[in-house]
């Protein structure tokens, strides 16, 4: 797993499972990293990361999982942007108590 500088906000993450041979998922890793986006890169080819994968049931790429306190309350199945992307993280944080906003 590749990981990015995280964010002020830790509680709010974005897990980004992809494949060096899938073309929208190198579209929208070099978009999220222009718009800034803080994400945990998921190699889904990697041999370390298929329990991982089995566990989140990757069935197929690109899938991006927005985590609040690592529990996903978000899953997108194919191309997202970065503009939908923060948006979707935004919101997220509605899922939170209060005191953790």
């Amino acid at each position: 797993m590749e990981n990015h500088p995280s964010s002020k906000d830790a509680k709010i993450s974005v897990r980004f499972f992809g494949s060096d041979d899938c073309q929208k998922c190198l579209l929208m890793r070099k978009e999220f990293e222009i718009a800034g986006i803080i994400y945990n890169y998921v190699d889904i080819i990697a041999e370390d990361m298929q329990k991982l994968c089995d566990d989140n049931k990757v069935n197929e790429v690109p899938l991006v999982q927005v985590l609040n306190n690592n529990l996903v309350v978000l899953e997108i199945v194919g191309y997202i942007n970065a503009i939908d992307i923060n948006r979707y993280m935004r919101d997220a944080r509605k899922f939170l108590p209060p005191s953790l906003r």
